[in-house]
């Protein structure tokens, strides 16, 4: 099982800076533009549950077992190159994402009963 260390960094984070007002996943999750479920659901495993993070361990495995040096580094790529002077909210990140989700038809309203 592969495991996002999310909570592990926000604990780092908050060890390091005891003078600010300590970090929570709900303040990462805001900003990055996402849903504190959603970012809560990447880095819990259970039974029930399965995330894409699947399809990310398979491929370490999978390279892994055929490559000598093989090191996780290798497998992801950013486009823009990690460093750059670059937002890094989802929104930003993805905006062809972000546009779909404004655009999408709402749903009609209920009826007052």
């Amino acid at each position: 099982m592969m495991r996002l260390r999310i909570q592990d960094l926000i604990d780092r984070i908050n060890l390091e800076n005891p003078q600010v007002t300590p970090l929570h996943i709900r303040d990462v999750a805001s900003e990055l533009g996402l849903a504190r479920t959603t970012l809560a659901n990447v880095t819990t495993f259970t039974g029930q549950r399965a995330t894409n993070t699947r399809i990310v361990e398979a491929l370490i495995r999978y390279f892994s077992a055929r490559i000598a040096r093989f090191d996780i580094k290798d497998l992801f790529g950013f486009d823009p190159p990690i460093g750059q002077e670059v937002g890094y909210t989802a929104e930003i990140l993805y905006p062809a994402i972000a546009e779909r989700r404004r655009d999408e038809v709402q749903l009609p309203l209920r009826p007052n009963a």
